[in-house]
């Protein structure tokens, strides 16, 4: 697999997200991991971009003595801050679905964005959009039409675990 994978990224780029899953899957990932590092030395100049979150990514690259060398940059990018998210929920998130927020929920909006950027687990975007979801059915429950409210925001935030949806059992993708 890891080799069609190189195949297929040949003149172009291999991008792996959440690399570090590998080095977590005992025998297949340090397989896939093996295989990589062979391909990358005989294939120098292509290009590898693996992504994952700092602490994961730094044990990932020990899992093979050959494998942090392979890559000449790493950059590390820094969380979003609440004014990015802000943005990101009533700039990008509300027109794509559509929906506008009311000027009397950005207040409650702007400390909602503080404290996710504190919460243990927070996740960027992924963490708004935890948030924005939550924020559309509460929206939807209240049957407040297409401009999302404080109220419903309001009972958004009464749940736990924004910054950690895996707790709970519903999604979108």
């Amino acid at each position: 697999l890891v080799r069609a994978a190189w195949q297929r990224a040949r003149g172009g780029t291999l991008f792996i997200d959440e690399a570090y899953k590998l080095a977590d899957t005992a025998e297949y990932g340090l397989e896939a991991i093996n295989a990589l590092v062979e391909l990358m030395e005989a294939g120098r100049g292509e290009v590898v971009v693996v992504a994952g979150y700092p602490a994961q990514m730094s044990r990932f690259l020990e899992v093979n003595p050959g494998l942090a060398s392979r890559f000449s940059l790493r950059l590390n990018f820094d969380d979003y801050d609440a004014e990015t998210l802000e943005h990101i929920l009533v700039d990008v998130f509300a027109p794509q679905r559509h929906v506008t927020v009311a000027e009397d929920a950005r207040e409650r909006l702007s400390g909602a964005c503080r404290a996710l950027t504190r919460a243990p687990g927070y996740a960027n975007a992924r963490s708004a959009r935890t948030l924005f979801e939550r924020w559309l059915i509460k929206q939807a429950t209240l049957g407040a039409g297409g401009t999302l409210t404080d109220a419903a925001l309001e009972a958004a935030l009464a749940e736990d675990n924004l910054a950690s949806p895996a707790k709970h059992p519903m999604g979108f993708a």
